[in-house]
């Protein structure tokens, strides 16, 4: 699944769809709704992070030319450099690769299916739990190449035989 697709998850609409609401609090400090504010992040824009690169000094120095001469940050231009480079390389990426995307969905039997990390943000669980549920048989799921793939039955299924009530 790739950062675009991962975005439009939504954990929390999936989780009403299909009627799971869960019972058990959630403990310690894995509550969602504390906001966290980090003092690296203050003055930079949502998306944006800094970071420490350790690079080579004739590379630095083309970055610093094409800046200059484009009239632009160091930053902007690291950002157009990196944007340019990344295209085309996202499905050449091994996690990226035969997973399906968004509107690629796998179907199981006609039915809609969610990978172990979408399964985890679903039940607020962390996805090892999940690994857990499927490997001590408390959940099924079916392993295509390295990956699980939950359908949506057998989701329902688990929330009815576990913790979680089902509004449906």
């Amino acid at each position: 699944m790739s950062n675009d697709d991962s975005k439009n998850f939504d954990a929390r609409r999936i989780r009403e769809e299909l009627g799971i609401i869960d019972t058990e609090p959630l403990l310690g400090r894995r509550r969602k709704d504390l906001v966290r504010h980090n003092s690296v992040q203050a003055g930079l824009p949502e998306d944006w992070t800094r970071a420490t690169f350790i690079v080579r000094v004739s590379l630095l120095e083309k970055l610093k030319d094409f800046a200059y001469t484009e009239r632009i940050s160091i930053k902007d231009a690291l950002d157009s450099a990196l944007e340019l480079f990344l295209q085309d390389v996202d499905d050449l990426l091994r996690h990226n690769r035969n997973i399906p995307r968004e509107n690629e969905r796998l179907q199981i039997g006609g039915e809609k299916t969610y990978d172990v990390k979408e399964v985890a943000a679903i039940l607020n669980r962390t996805p090892i739990t999940i690994y857990k549920y499927i490997h001590n048989g408390k959940m099924n799921a079916t392993r295509i190449g390295n990956n699980f793939f939950i359908t949506e039955s057998n989701l329902i299924d688990f929330a009815k035989n576990n913790n979680l009530v089902i509004s449906n």
